[in-house]
């Protein structure tokens, strides 16, 4: 997986590759004052959170989150991108211990 994120006077907007089938962003959640919207770009990602699941399967297919609601991604095909964008007050250490938990967990437990 390749994570890369920029923040625009506010805005933080993260690109997910997933590289393989499979990969998954674990189950997080957002500040209460955090809107959040991911976009799909190619290919095929589950969103699920407790007791959801939402198959995103177009290019240009949104997902809101609300605030304070769990979810977490898994890529269904290789070579995924999915976009998320986020407004509000951002913890860059939790999004590095986000990241981090990602590769670790995609690393180990996504077979080649």
């Amino acid at each position: 997986m390749k994570i890369k994120r920029k923040n625009l006077d506010g805005l933080v907007v993260t690109h997910w590759h997933f590289e393989k089938a499979g990969e998954i962003v674990p189950m997080h959640n957002h500040l209460p004052d955090d809107d959040h919207i991911s976009i799909l770009v190619q290919g095929i990602v589950q969103a699920s959170g407790h007791g959801w699941e939402m198959i995103l399967e177009k290019p240009g297919e949104i997902i809101n989150f609300l605030p304070n609601h769990p979810h977490e991604f898994k890529s269904l095909e290789e070579d995924c991108i999915l976009i998320n964008v986020r407004k509000g007050r951002i913890d860059p250490q939790d999004m590095d211990k986000l990241d981090r938990k990602s590769t670790r967990l995609n690393s180990s437990h996504v077979s080649e």
